[in-house]
């Protein structure tokens, strides 16, 4: 959410910016990135808790 209300840069202003601009692919890319990022970290927090 910080990300969304400074906007300057990073994934919450990429999201904001394309969905200002109406630009739909941005949107699902941006989207795509934050469910990789969080299933990959999802991911990493068991391994490293598992042992």
């Amino acid at each position: 959410m910080a990300e969304l209300l400074s906007l300057d840069t990073g994934i919450g202003a990429g999201l904001y910016w394309a969905r200002n601009n109406l630009q739909t692919e941005r949107i699902f890319a941006w989207t795509i990135v934050l469910i990789l990022m969080g299933f990959l970290s999802s991911k990493l927090l068991k391994v490293l808790l598992k042992n």
